[in-house]
């Protein structure tokens, strides 16, 4: 591996390259600009967060964009929303005067197991995206009705 000579301060320092690109990653973040945060989160219908929701219930998922580096929210701003099953309200929302763009999911038609809702904003220079994982577990009613079918 190449070596890199790296002075801070007046002191020398050797570095293996992929040591010095961490070391310079760190930097970089530590020093760049604060960007807009989106985030998604999932309420259900008594207001209670989950990570997981039966087949055929209806929840809420809201995505939250900030400005960077406050909790002030973005107004106005075009969400899209995407999920790997079930249906959701729309495709796409704007925020309100809290940043926040929310959306009904239902999973009548979801497939069992983990599953995934992505909110997306883009900018001129940027897209944001965020993706929140939720299991669908099978209907009980619909457990039941194959039991009964087997007697």
């Amino acid at each position: 591996m190449a070596r890199v000579k790296l002075n801070i301060k007046g002191v020398s320092l050797f570095k293996i390259a992929s040591n010095f690109m961490f070391v310079l990653l760190i930097s970089a973040c530590s020093l760049g600009e604060a960007e807009d945060t989106l985030t998604v989160t999932a309420i259900d219908d008594n207001g209670d967060s989950f990570t997981s929701l039966t087949q055929g219930e209806s929840v809420i998922f809201i995505a939250t964009l900030l400005h960077a580096g406050s909790d002030d929210g973005i107004s106005g701003a075009e969400v899209s929303f995407t999920v790997s099953s079930g249906e959701l309200s729309d495709d796409s929302l704007y925020t309100d005067k809290n940043g926040q763009a929310k959306i009904v999911y239902d999973s009548t038609n979801a497939t069992v197991g983990v599953n995934l809702v992505t909110a997306s904003y883009e900018t001129d220079d940027e897209v944001y995206s965020h993706s929140f994982s939720f299991n669908v577990l099978e209907s009980s009613v619909a457990s039941t009705l194959d039991d009964n079918s087997l007697e």
